[in-house]
């Protein structure tokens, strides 16, 4: 016979049992690519970094300099360095991205570690 502490018991365990299949069901094993971010690595493959470049990271999408304004003149390009990087829903910018198998879409941009420079 079930008492009514062995009945609350079973219910919030049900309750605990739905709340973590909503998380699970929300998370994402891979990164979702999206068409913009394809888009972009055509257009600028030629200044991305690639295998055997001193700044090779293993991954696509990551520039010395923002490749929407190339070709740099000179100064710029031996004088400053500046990663960008392309994040999978095609957006360039300044922090970096990682997988993240918590995120819906499989990533989630880095911290910044530089603050205060």
């Amino acid at each position: 016979m079930r008492t009514p502490r062995m009945r609350t018991l079973a219910a919030s365990l049900a309750v605990v049992a739905v709340m973590a299949s909503w998380g699970a069901a929300s998370a994402s094993a891979e990164v979702v690519y999206s068409d913009a971010y394809w888009a972009t690595l055509e257009q600028y493959a030629e200044y991305e970094f690639k295998p055997g470049d001193w700044a090779w990271s293993g991954r696509r999408g990551v520039y010395e300099h923002d490749p929407r304004y190339a070709p740099w003149d000179d100064w710029v390009w031996t004088t400053t360095i500046e990663y960008v990087y392309l994040a999978p829903d095609g957006t360039l910018g300044y922090e970096d991205w990682v997988e993240d198998d918590s995120a819906p879409n499989g990533w989630s941009y880095v911290a910044n570690d530089f603050e205060g420079w």
